[in-house]
């Protein structure tokens, strides 16, 4: 894109800024949806595996309010970080 656009040294042509600066907020859109697509595919697998396996319906409970706040951009580290935190617990 700096070939593009005329890079010489640090500078762009006119508009090169902006598109790099456009690019770069696209590719990190795309970033996140494909780890968030990725989790949630994870996190139906283990849902669907539930039944065979030693989860409860209150471990299936925050593996689909995890799914919900992915959906509403909740920050994925802390997403995750609660959901260990709900699986883990002894309620």
């Amino acid at each position: 894109l700096k070939e593009s656009y005329g890079s010489t040294g640090n500078k762009l042509a006119s508009g090169g800024n902006k598109a790099l600066k456009e690019l770069e907020k696209e590719q990190k859109i795309r970033t996140n949806r494909l780890i968030k697509d990725f989790l949630d595919g994870a996190l139906l697998e283990i849902a669907s595996q539930g039944k065979q396996s030693q989860l409860t319906l209150n471990h299936l409970d925050h593996i689909q309010k995890t799914r919900d706040k992915m959906q509403n951009n909740v920050a994925i580290e802390l997403n995750l970080f609660s959901l260990m935190c709900g699986l883990i617990s002894k309620k």
